[in-house]
């Protein structure tokens, strides 16, 4: 059976509306709201400063956290991997190559933290001082840094980019941290993310604190073995959106 459709003038002048209509929908809106991908997304919300892309997450600390792991290129890259206190990688991470268990070795790469009383409730790692100029200090974050971070923002798993990101609740910048894995003895131990901070564990200092990230739980705090190889990222305590004074 053959159907035959007739149209009278009135009915291809409206037609004719309706397709430019659309067409004309669709381009503006291509030209108004692009698609953002993930790395446009990332540099669209960083800033750099002496050669080092970082996220203004407008913390409380006025910390400024860097886009990349200590030694990565790009924002998805693990970087280096390195003993807690160490500053070269290697291909064994094992208490028989660490050289700072050693306790006069330790207090060279330490700073102590004092409690009210005066006694010492902890050590980090000595400060790296950045940049003299502007009195900035790059370093390596502390637990409460990472508490902080876990706490300012909401986190969701990347699946298509194996990548967490870390949306700020303050003013919605993003921060991304790479399922890095670790190394113990020769081997790499893939499926989640570690970062070292810089804080020892002082109730067991043949261990220290890292920040812990998964697939599917929120980032959290824990200990390891300091001879671990695990991921650096710095932090720069400056100016934030949140802050009118340096650090």
């Amino acid at each position: 059976m053959n159907w035959k459709i007739k149209f009278n003038k009135t009915d291809i002048i409206i037609i004719g509306i309706l397709i430019c209509s659309a067409v004309y929908h669709y381009s503006t809106t291509i030209k108004t709201k692009p698609r953002i991908t993930l790395e446009e997304e990332v540099r669209l919300h960083s800033g750099n400063f002496n050669g080092l892309d970082y996220v203004d997450l407008g913390l409380p600390s006025g910390n400024l956290w860097e886009q990349d792991n200590e030694g990565a290129r790009e924002y998805w890259e693990c970087g280096f991997f390195t003993a807690w206190g160490e500053t070269d990688e290697k291909t064994e991470y094992s208490d028989l190559t660490y050289k700072t268990y050693n306790e006069k070795i330790l207090n060279k790469f330490t700073t102590p933290v004092f409690d009210k009383k005066g006694k010492i409730c902890g050590r980090t790692l000595k400060d790296e001082f950045f940049s003299k100029k502007y009195d900035l200090i790059r370093r390596i974050p502390t637990q409460k840094d990472y508490e902080e971070l876990i706490k300012e923002c909401t986190w969701e798993y990347l699946e298509y980019a194996g990548n967490l990101l870390g949306t700020s609740k303050r003013n919605g910048n993003t921060i991304v941290f790479p399922l890095t894995g670790r190394k113990i003895g020769e081997a790499h131990e893939h499926g989640f993310g570690y970062y070292w901070t810089s804080s020892l564990n002082i109730e067991d200092p043949s261990q220290a604190y890292y920040f812990h990230i998964s697939t599917e739980k929120k980032p959290c705090i824990k200990t390891a073995e300091r001879y671990y190889g695990m991921c650096t990222r710095y932090i720069t305590a400056g100016f934030s959106s949140d802050k009118k004074q340096l650090n």
